[in-house]
């Protein structure tokens, strides 16, 4: 073979469209294909035409409580305090049926803590949450096994709570008032 004469290992280019770009062509928005508005302005995906697709992932308020407070407890732990989250979202059905196989069960609270041969549970909620009918249940199954359960609301409470019951924390979420000398 001659130089010059090799064959072109590029893909033809395929031809132009008479429109600049997908935003001109109907049932597309922005170019994107498979994205469609509906005729109330929303934006659906073509994945699941009927639900709206969300453009950030939301972090539930229990979610960003429960961040806060395990990266406190990270820094306060004190040696011999032992913690965990528990899992409790099923993804699908089978998944449920999977973890209760295991032997989850609903109801157990977001964290367990041991603290010197006692069992500590805290179920977190946003401001506004409430106990579900499973939560309440498991609550008191746990009470009357003899652990101590709590719902809580704020890290300062969960705090305010862990300190009540004798665990010597080695920071404090708020700020020491300093007394003024006379």
């Amino acid at each position: 073979m001659r130089p010059g004469s090799a064959v072109s290992t590029r893909r033809p280019r395929p031809p132009q469209s008479s429109a600049p770009n997908n935003a001109e062509r109907p049932g597309l928005l922005g170019g994107l294909p498979g994205v469609r508005k509906k005729r109330s302005g929303k934006i659906l995906s073509s994945r699941h035409p009927y639900q709206l697709k969300p453009k950030k992932a939301t972090i539930r308020a229990e979610q960003r409580l429960q961040r806060v407070w395990v990266d406190y407890l990270r820094i306060a732990a004190p040696p011999g305090f032992v913690y965990f989250a528990v899992e409790n979202a099923f993804r699908s059905k089978v998944a449920g049926a999977i973890m209760r196989g295991l032997g989850q069960q609903a109801g157990v609270p977001d964290m367990a803590y041991v603290w010197q041969g006692q069992a500590v549970f805290h179920e977190l909620k946003s401001e506004h949450g409430r106990l579900s009918p499973s939560q309440t249940a498991m609550h008191e199954r746990l009470r009357e096994a003899g652990a101590v359960v709590a719902t809580i609301r704020s890290p300062e409470a969960a705090e305010a709570h862990l300190r009540q019951l004798g665990v010597p924390l080695r920071a404090s979420l708020t700020p020491h008032r300093k007394r003024n000398p006379r």
